[in-house]
């Protein structure tokens, strides 16, 4: 079998404001395209709020000059929100469209509706929980899990079990204070929070505010790397994940990477979170009941902490990138009508 099944494969992505440091899910799925052989270049059509260095090819004019520059065998779009801004310009080159959700927004019943019955939009790739939800008149959707790039994130020999870290884009729906509450209350732990700057641009300098007041119980790193991201997942021993509890838990890919790298993952309970982890990790309701996790993990035994990674790494490998965006490549070769591996 060719090594690279995506060879001779082209693909336009059509973002919003790409690359963009919170954009990991993207990131992500188009280095592992990449590495599989395709051919991929993309499009954005606004500014990086917070941006980073990459080789991927970018246009920023229009996306029909775009298109008529690569030359693609089809577009692809994150959101499906989205494809309504860029379905016209694919429309007008004759090429097939296709869409990753990742909200739940993204999959109600009138989007689902709309993408099914669009002829330009070839498929739509959903989280497993939001897919069998649909009935089978869906056609087009094709389940996907949120994965994690393993080059980037695998388990450092050496964890630190006193080691709790958060990634996040900087919104309050992702309930950043509720860390740094649960930080000052954990004060045998160091405590890392790692959020990206969005559109909610004073909402660093209110969680600033609020770790002044508590303390300081939390590192707050705004707009690190990937790179320093990773480290830090790769060392941690606990990934504390929060969100509102009015937000329907979809499938943060700050999860998937903290899985991927073996931690602990503490995740706000809820029937879609409990997909996520699998059989790893543990989950909480309310503050003092992640607390109480958190503190009680400085009694596990090596054992116990061993146990807990190895449930944790067989969840990986069903998160893993290369894994979990094979089928989505195979469709794409089937839309194109591109021999796997051709030159």
């Amino acid at each position: 079998m060719d090594s690279l099944p995506g060879r001779g494969l082209r693909v336009l992505y059509a973002l919003s404001r790409y690359p963009h440091l919170a954009h990991t899910y993207m990131m992500t799925e188009i280095e592992t395209m990449r590495r599989y052989g395709v051919d991929v270049e993309v499009y954005s059509s606004a500014l990086p709020l917070a941006p980073f260095a990459t080789d991927v090819p970018l246009h920023n004019d229009t996306l029909g000059k775009a298109i008529e520059d690569f030359k693609p065998h089809l577009v692809h779009v994150h959101w499906t929100h989205r494809v309504a801004k860029f379905r016209g310009d694919v429309e007008k080159a004759g090429l097939p469209l296709t869409v990753r959700g990742h909200h739940p927004h993204d999959y109600s019943p009138k989007i689902a509706n709309a993408l099914q019955e669009d002829p330009v939009v070839r498929s739509v790739y959903m989280f497993k929980h939001f897919a069998d939800l649909l009935s089978e008149k869906y056609t087009k959707v094709i389940p996907v899990d949120a994965c994690f790039d393993p080059v980037l994130y695998y388990p450092d020999p050496q964890k630190d079990t006193k080691l709790v870290v958060r990634t996040s884009p900087a919104r309050k729906v992702k309930d950043l204070d509720f860390f740094i509450r649960v930080a000052a209350r954990c004060p045998q732990h160091r405590f890392v929070l790692a959020p990206c700057t969005t559109a909610e641009s004073s909402y660093p300098d209110e969680m600033r505010e609020l770790n002044r007041s508590l303390g300081n119980p939390v590192e707050i790193r705004v707009d690190i790397s990937h790179q320093e991201i990773s480290s830090l997942m790769r060392k941690a021993g606990i990934y504390l994940y929060t969100v509102s509890p009015k937000e329907e838990y979809a499938m943060p890919i700050s999860v998937s990477e903290a899985i991927g790298a073996g931690c602990y993952v503490l995740n706000r309970d809820s029937h879609n979170a409990r997909v996520h982890n699998g059989n790893a990790g543990g989950f909480y309701s309310t503050e003092d009941e992640a607390v109480a996790v958190v503190n009680d993990s400085l009694t596990w035994s090596s054992k116990r902490w061993n146990d807990e990674m190895a449930k944790t790494l067989l969840r990986a490998e069903e998160l893993a990138s290369p894994r979990v965006v094979r089928p989505i490549l195979d469709d794409w070769l089937k839309i194109a009508g591109v021999t796997a591996g051709t030159r």
